[in-house]
C-alpha cells in the first residue's frame, strides 16, 4: 500500500474550531508527516559529528534522535508522536547531484515517507581540484530537476524541504581558527581553506566559492518553486555563519554535534510553514 496518502485522515488534521470571527474553520490547519526521510549528502547523515569516523544518523539535523540536536524529526514527534520510528536516511557521504533521483527512488520504494529533506551540491563544487571539474550550473539545474520529478511521480503529496548550500568560505573561517594548521587541513580543491592576511578564507577563494553556490541556490530555489509542496529554505543555511565548536574534531570537515543543531535550528521555520499549510 503507498504510504503517501492523497486523502490524509482526519486525526491527522487539526482543524481550527473557529473564533467567532466569521474566519473559515480551515483557515487555521496542522499536517503531520507519516515519515521523514533525508536525502543528498554527509551534510545529513551525521558524518564525523561525534569525533569519529563514519555515519552518525542519531545526530542528522533532519531525522536524528539525540536531544541535543533538536532534529527536524524530533520537533515533530513532540507534536505527532505517532511519527516515531519512521525514518529514512537515503544521503551518502561524497554525493553529488546526480545520485539524488536514485536516492529520491529510495525514499519511493519504501513507502510511509510523506517528508523529505533535501541538501545537495557542495560537492559537486568542492570536490573539483580545477574549475573545470565543477558539475556546470545547467547540468546541475537538468539533473535537480529530473530527481525532484522521480517524487512527484511517486510520491505526488510528499512534502520536500530545499537547502540552500552552506557557504562553504564561512565554514573555513571557522576551520581555520581551530588548532590544526592550515596545511594540515589543506585538500587542493576549489574550496581550499587556504587563509589570507587576516587569517580567514583568502579573499580571492571566498569570492570563486560565493559565486559557485550562490549560481547553483538560485537553481535550488527556482526548480522546487516549480514543484507542488516543495519548499526552498529561503538561503537560510547560506546565511549561517560558523565558530571553531561548529567543526567536527574527527576531519575538521564536517559538522560537529553542535553545528548540526544550528543547521536544524535555521532550517526548521521554512519546514514549519510547509508542514503547516503546505
Amino acid at each position: 500500500m503507498r504510504a503517501v496518502l492523497l486523502l490524509l485522515p482526519a486525526a491527522v488534521l487539526n482543524i481550527a474550531a473557529g473564533d467567532g470571527s466569521g474566519r473559515d474553520a480551515d483557515a487555521v490547519k496542522s499536517w503531520y508527516p507519516s515519515g521523514i526521510a533525508a536525502a543528498g549528502d554527509s551534510l545529513s547523515t551525521g558524518y564525523g559529528s561525534d569525533g569519529s569516523s563514519g555515519d552518525h544518523p542519531r545526530n542528522s539535523w533532519s531525522i536524528g534522535d539525540n536531544p541535543v540536536v533538536a532534529s527536524h524529526y524530533a520537533r515533530v514527534r513532540r507534536k505527532w508522536p505517532r511519527i516515531t520510528g519512521n525514518v529514512l536516511l537515503v544521503a551518502r557521504d561524497g554525493a553529488h547531484v546526480d545520485a539524488l533521483a536514485g536516492q529520491l527512488a529510495r525514499v519511493v520504494s519504501h513507502g510511509d515517507i510523506d517528508y523529505v529533506t533535501i541538501q545537495i551540491g557542495v560537492n559537486d563544487i568542492c570536490d573539483a581540484h580545477r574549475s573545470g571539474e565543477i558539475t556546470p550550473v545547467a547540468l546541475f539545474r537538468d539533473r535537480f530537476a529530473r530527481a525532484l520529478r522521480v517524487l512527484r511521480r511517486g510520491a505526488p503529496d510528499a512534502r520536500v524541504l530545499v537547502t540552500s548550500l552552506a557557504d562553504e568560505a564561512r565554514w573555513n573561517d571557522a576551520v581555520l581558527q581551530m588548532p590544526v594548521g592550515a596545511r594540515d587541513i589543506g585538500d587542493g580543491t576549489v574550496c581550499d581553506p587556504k587563509p589570507g592576511p587576516d587569517g580567514r578564507q583568502d579573499r580571492a577563494v571566498r569570492a570563486r566559492i560565493h559565486r559557485w553556490e550562490e549560481s547553483y541556490n538560485r537553481v535550488l530555489a527556482s526548480v522546487c518553486g516549480g514543484f507542488r509542496h516543495c519548499r526552498y529554505d529561503g538561503g537560510a543555511l547560506y546565511r549561517l555563519s560558523y565558530r571553531p565548536a561548529d567543526v567536527s574534531t574527527h576531519d575538521a570537515f564536517h559538522p560537529s554535534v553542535r553545528g548540526l543543531a544550528r543547521m536544524a535550528a535555521v532550517t526548521w521555520p521554512s519546514a514549519r510553514d510547509l508542514l503547516a499549510y503546505g
